[in-house]
């Protein structure tokens, strides 16, 4: 019954009904990091304290363009790593400094950068000092693919198979004169 207790349950109750995070958030981030093998979640301050939370796909995270330019905006020094779209030193890949997210639209190519404290990057299945994660499903991709392959042609076998009428063999000696005549 502490007012501080109450104050800060106010706010987690807050944060979780502006974020959806009982409906569906929880849900689709454990789906992605199964699937993808990580996830990332953009954190947008709001007014009183609160954060908006948005997921972002794994592929917009990627490295820049124009590295050199993005170097001299973000004000790093040399020498850095923006491999994958994760900003790092260039010899401590444990220590990440930020993001670039690439949002591609027909109309326009836009890119962000963020900082380390503004973004969520859960990765599964690999070591610490590995940039990215990786999906439960790498193990078998190659499998899978072949799968893939296998139940595709065999549908389009079962196709032209069906397609087929009839196939009528004659006796050896008819000609095709004999043929056209009995049909």
């Amino acid at each position: 019954d502490h007012p501080v207790v109450l104050r800060l349950q106010q706010f987690i109750t807050g944060f979780l009904r502006h974020n959806k995070w009982s409906l569906c958030r929880e849900r689709e981030i454990f789906e992605r990091s199964r699937r993808d093998g990580e996830w990332f979640m953009a954190l947008y301050p709001q007014p009183g304290g609160m954060v908006a939370t948005r997921l972002l796909e794994p592929e917009q995270i990627t490295r820049p363009a124009d590295e050199h330019r993005w170097a001299d905006v973000i004000g790093c020094q040399e020498p850095y790593s923006f491999d994958f779209g994760v900003h790092t030193p260039d010899d401590d890949t444990e220590t990440v400094c930020g993001y670039f997210v690439r949002w591609k639209t027909p109309q326009r190519d836009t890119w962000k950068y963020f900082h380390c404290a503004r973004m969520v990057h859960c990765k599964r299945n690999v070591d610490a000092n590995v940039k990215r994660g990786i999906s439960d499903f790498y193990p078998v991709y190659e499998n899978l693919i072949d799968a893939a392959k296998l139940v595709r042609n065999t549908a389009k076998g079962g196709a032209i198979l069906s397609a087929i009428a009839m196939i009528r063999e004659h006796p050896p000696g008819v000609t095709q004169s004999q043929v056209e005549t009995m049909r």
